[in-house]
């Protein structure tokens, strides 16, 4: 609670200096309106329309009150304290100020209205955005639960892999917004295997050709799901989609070769396999780290690029990679309600795909 206090307290001193800072700033503008319409000669000349500009940015800045203040004081400072004509002395008529001093702050009040509503609207417009990304978030996170219900060994390496990823993006230096599709990439890159026979997924020995090209189709098949729901998903997308190529140009579905592959994919496929192999799957155990290693350095330059090759490696030998440790859960309640009856969900979210990827 003090931590919050400091910080909240922290935030109102910052944000009253900036309102003083503000009103000084306003006011040095107004007095040198008024010093720029004295040096040309008085109210006479057009420079006097300078004041305008204060009081604008007052409207916009401080609203309907700003403006009466900035308005009054311009039509004080060119009113009654500034002659019509500086050469011979002559004071302005009295209505004359007036009705300026009237114009500045009916103009400043126009102004200050458009910028209310033009602020509600960008706060509506926020709104709505912040619903959208979080419904979103809702939707991939479902996904998520839904690929964990079909294969519980598949959930548990999925968020590693996202982890682990996300690690390697950070040492790579992708922004903060980057890392975090990174994330949702390598949370979902088995997505497509909701669409795979559970006999395929779940098989103890080794796949026919038949299977192996059934298991093939996961990839573009968590790609299209993905597509199918926001183009704004496409990063994720193709990160999924392109998590199996080899940078020397042997891998599915495409068989894209180098920098052809998409950032997000040449990362996940480093991580993706050295996590297969250090966890147990239907058809082994697990690897010891020492061996998987030696498989990921034998796959450098043919399988996987060696520049982030080289970054996992080194992201290894620091301890930042998640080896086997069970990670935390991350579903929000709205993905635990939908999953009251996981079974039920995943049937129909099957059903969902029979036509999706073919």
């Amino acid at each position: 609670m003090e931590r919050v206090s400091r910080l909240v307290l922290g935030t109102s001193l910052r944000s009253r200096a900036w309102r003083l800072a503000a009103v000084a700033l306003l006011a040095a503008a107004e007095l040198g309106v008024w010093w720029l319409v004295y040096a040309t000669g008085g109210t006479t000349y057009v420079y006097l329309h300078a004041m305008y500009v204060p009081v604008t940015i007052a409207a916009v800045t401080f609203g309907a009150w700003g403006t009466l203040a900035a308005g009054v004081a311009g039509g004080i400072l060119l009113g009654p304290l500034m002659p019509l004509n500086v050469a011979i002395g002559t004071a302005q008529p009295v209505t004359a100020w007036l009705y300026r001093a009237g114009f500045l702050i009916l103009t400043g009040l126009v102004v200050s209205a458009f910028s209310a509503a033009l602020r509600w609207r960008l706060q509506q417009n926020e709104a709505l955005r912040n619903r959208l990304a979080d419904t979103y978030g809702r939707n991939l996170r479902l996904f998520a639960g839904l690929v964990a219900e079909r294969d519980e060994m598949t959930s548990g390496h999925c968020e590693r892999v996202a982890r682990n990823a996300v690690v390697l993006g950070t040492r790579l230096r992708l922004s903060e917004h980057e890392t975090k599709l990174l994330y949702w990439s390598g949370l979902l890159h088995d997505l497509g295997k909701i669409g795979v026979p559970e006999a395929v997924l779940q098989k103890p020995g080794k796949l026919t050709a038949e299977e192996y090209t059934a298991m093939k189709r996961h990839a573009r098949l968590g790609r299209d799901v993905l597509m199918s729901i926001a183009e704004e998903f496409e990063p994720i997308a193709d990160g999924v989609w392109t998590h199996h190529e080899h940078w020397s140009g042997g891998g599915y579905p495409r068989g894209l070769k180098g920098h052809d592959i998409p950032l997000f994919g040449r990362i996940l496929a480093v991580v993706d396999v050295f996590e297969a192999l250090t966890c147990d799957r239907p058809y082994r155990g697990a690897m010891p780290q020492a061996q998987a290693l030696a498989l990921v350095k034998e796959g450098i330059g043919t399988q996987f690029d060696p520049d982030i090759a080289s970054v996992f490696l080194q992201a290894l030998a620091d301890g930042a990679i998640t080896v086997k440790a069970e990670p935390e859960p991350l579903h929000d309640s709205f993905v635990t309600s939908v999953l009251s009856h996981p079974q039920d969900a995943t049937q129909v979210f099957v059903e969902s795909l029979r036509g999706v990827g073919t």
